[in-house]
């Protein structure tokens, strides 16, 4: 490979890992057709599904799931909904995911061998809110954040600040009760 074509690749791989681990967090919301999420006033947590795969790292770890679920009632309790343990009038569930994915760059894999290749190994993650009518459980509520964790899973303090920050930016979302 030329000094030239070795000097290309390397800046692009290093763009690729940039835009992988620092990718900006994209946050999406549905609410059903004709539902006025306003008109719901309580909520209560629904139970967890064990059996939707995830991240063995993630599935396991009661920290991760406490803060998350702590982060989620800090920010509904600030948009105005109340929690109950009686008659809700939604329920609250969520499904997080982390994927490894990997990132290879350098020599033209397909032609030669590879001499100067390099590796990256990331994280890419999915949190999904939902919020159902509990007479109907009907989904009434979708929050939605997709973002690179960039190791944050791994390490406690970085994950904790990464839930607070994907939980505020999806529940933005949520319509605020006065």
């Amino acid at each position: 490979m030329t000094p030239m074509r070795r000097l290309a690749a390397g800046a692009a791989f290093a763009a690729a890992v940039i835009a992988a681990t620092c990718a900006p967090i994209t946050v999406t919301s549905f609410t059903a057709k004709g539902v006025d999420v306003l008109a719901y006033r309580t909520y209560a947590w629904d139970r967890t599904e064990a059996n939707v795969p995830g991240d063995p790292r993630l599935d396991n770890n009661t920290f991760f799931h406490e803060h998350l679920r702590g982060a989620i009632d800090r920010q509904l309790i600030s948009r105005g909904y109340e929690p109950t343990s009686l008659q809700p009038d939604v329920y609250v569930h969520y499904h997080a995911s982390a994927r490894q994915r990997v990132l290879a760059a350098g020599d033209d894999w397909t032609t030669e061998r590879c001499r100067d290749c390099s590796v990256e190994v990331y994280d890419e993650d999915t949190l999904l809110i939902d919020l159902t009518d509990a007479r109907s459980g009907a989904l009434v509520w979708r929050g939605v954040a997709e973002s690179g964790l960039g190791g944050a899973v791994s390490d406690q303090t970085r994950m904790e600040g990464a839930i607070e920050r994907v939980v505020e930016r999806v529940l933005a979302k949520l319509p605020r009760r006065s």
